[in-house]
Formats: structure tokens, C-alpha cells, sequence
């Protein structure tokens, strides 16, 4: 996005202000204006779900930290996982922060949820994961990398002619991130990571890896603090293939 100085300078005494919340549309490259006290409203909307997260009376990150601590230094002493797995641990762990995206293509412009996890204990163990897994998710059956990858895909549908009406489409689920069920996620995750032609390290060891990531997710928003209690975080890196593997599995 390329703003004259003009735009510019209107847009940096706009950030100044406290009663707004300035955002990136959650599609379509917009800057959105949103009123703060309808920003957190929204917010405050999503974070009543308890199917989601729910509150907590403090800050829950060094109690995370001490967790993943334990749970990579028990599995390198274990031979689990190599010595080098110690650049696994966060040497300087942050508390997450909760913020929407609006999304202005939708009736009512309801915000899309994202969990910044930059320096979070679990941050580095999901990037690790995110690695291990992304071979496992290009070899689904039904893989699409992007868009190309899809339309070159589209070449090759051939319908006969003559006979019955053919449709394609397009079926979606809603908000995967946050519905999937930790038992079924894992259980899909260890479905794939047993078929890796080498079983180093052990799926099992991966899999506690993975439970810690989903499960030691907190975040603060407006001085509040939440502890995640299902699903996935939009932002995290594991995410995107955590969720194709898993629908992967239903398929």
C-alpha cells in the first residue's frame, strides 16, 4: 500500500488518537477505522465464548515457560530429542496479545481473532513442528498449495458432454482453527507422523510437543488475561498445517 506523505501524516495523528482502533481489513487490503469501544465490544464478544478461552486472575506465561522447560529438558535427557533441542526454549518468553481484523466483506463486520505470538514459550516448539509437519500435509491427497496450484487442477476437469448437469463447488468450515478438538487433533497428528519412512524423533515425543503448544496458549487484551481452551490460535505457525492434517484425517 503506497500513501502520499499527506495520508501519511493524517494516518499518524489518527494512531494518536484513544478513542479509535486503526486495522488492516481482515481481506482486501483496507485500512479500517474502527471505533474503540466497538472494537472492544467485538473483542469482548468472542472472549465470552468459553468454548474458546476463558478468563484467569493472572498472567500465565512463566508458569508455561517453566512447562516447556521441563517437558524439552526431560525429553533431550530421554535421548528423545537431540541436545540441540535446547534452542526449542524461549530465552526470553512475552505474554501473547488477542486483536481483530475486521472483516468488512461480512454483515455486521465481526473481527477475525488472531493470537500475536511472538516470544511466547511455545513459539519456537510450533515453528519446530510447522517443519516437521509441512511434508506430511503436501502429501494429502488433496493438497493445494495456492491459488495456481488450483487453477492448473482446474484444467484438467473433463465432464462428458451429454448426460446429467455436473457441478463443482466449494465447501468450507467454519472458524477450524478454533473448533477442532485437542483429542482429535492429536490423535489425526499421530495418525501422520507414524507414517514417516524415519520415526526420528518418536511420534510420541512430537505429539507432547504439540498438546504443550495447544494447550499453554494465554494472552492478555485490554489488561485482561485468557487462557485458550480449545482449538487453535490464528497467528500460530503450526496452524495451517495442524489444521489440514486433521481434515486430512476426516477425509
Amino acid at each position: 500500500m503506497n500513501l502520499s506523505r499527506e495520508e501519511l501524516n493524517a494516518l499518524v495523528a489518527l494512531k494518536q488518537r484513544t478513542d479509535i482502533a486503526i486495522k488492516p481489513a481482515n481481506k482486501g487490503g483496507a485500512v479500517v477505522v474502527w471505533d474503540r469501544a466497538l472494537y472492544i465490544q467485538e473483542a469482548e464478544r468472542q472472549l465470552s465464548d468459553t468454548n474458546f478461552s476463558q478468563r484467569v486472575d493472572h498472567d500465565l506465561t512463566m508458569e508455561h515457560q517453566a512447562e516447556v522447560v521441563s517437558v524439552v529438558e526431560d525429553a533431550i535427557t530421554k535421548g528423545e530429542l537431540p541436545a540441540s533441542a535446547s534452542n526449542l526454549i524461549v530465552d526470553h518468553p512475552r505474554t501473547s496479545r488477542f486483536y481483530l481484523l475486521p472483516k468488512i466483506h461480512k454483515p455486521g463486520n465481526p473481527g477475525r481473532p488472531i493470537v500475536s505470538a511472538c516470544n511466547c514459550p511455545t513459539e519456537l516448539l510450533a515453528t519446530y513442528l510447522d517443519q516437521i509437519t509441512s511434508p506430511l500435509v503436501r502429501s494429502l491427497p488433496s493438497y493445494v498449495k495456492d491459488t495456481n496450484h488450483m487453477l492448473d487442477i482446474a484444467q484438467c476437469f473433463r465432464y462428458p458432454t451429454t448426460g446429467p448437469d455436473r457441478f463443482v463447488f466449494t465447501m468450507n468450515i467454519k472458524s477450524l482453527y478454533t473448533v477442532i478438538p485437542n483429542n482429535d487433533g492429536l490423535l489425526a497428528l499421530r495418525h501422520f507422523l507414524n507414517k514417516r519412512p524415519v520415526q526420528e524423533p518418536p511420534p510420541h515425543t512430537l505429539v507432547r510437543l504439540a498438546e504443550l503448544f495447544l494447550t499453554l496458549n494465554s494472552f492478555s487484551f485490554n489488561g485482561d488475561y485468557f487462557q485458550q481452551t480449545g482449538g487453535v490460535a490464528m497467528g500460530s505457525r503450526l496452524g495451517p498445517n495442524y489444521g489440514c492434517l486433521f481434515v486430512g484425517h476426516v477425509e
